[in-house]
């Protein structure tokens, strides 16, 4: 698995950049990479945040979310029967 899908040390924009540059086709000029970039960080509404540096709290934080998709994408995979039991959280007073 893949631990460091972010990294903490550049800013939002250069993160998506820097993955940008690895998973889009080469085809596609520099120009064209930035404005789809751009794109992301607007529909996301990350356009006041993208040139603040990601921390390592959110590197680990996103390396975790993505431990835990990961699980549950395997967990899907499996039949039916085969799976976890999910607790239910409605006896909490806070879902009630």
């Amino acid at each position: 698995m893949q631990n460091d899908v972010v990294m903490g040390t550049l800013t939002v924009r250069e993160n998506l950049m820097f993955s940008a540059n690895l998973r889009l086709p080469n085809s596609l000029s520099q120009k064209d990479k930035r404005q789809r970039v751009e794109e992301t960080l607007y529909e996301l509404g990350l356009t006041s945040c993208a040139d603040t540096k990601v921390s390592h709290i959110l590197t680990y934080l996103l390396t975790y979310l993505l431990t835990c998709f990961t699980y549950l994408l395997y967990t899907l995979s499996l039949p039916v029967e085969q799976r976890p039991q999910i607790t239910d959280l409605r006896h909490y007073s806070y879902y009630t």
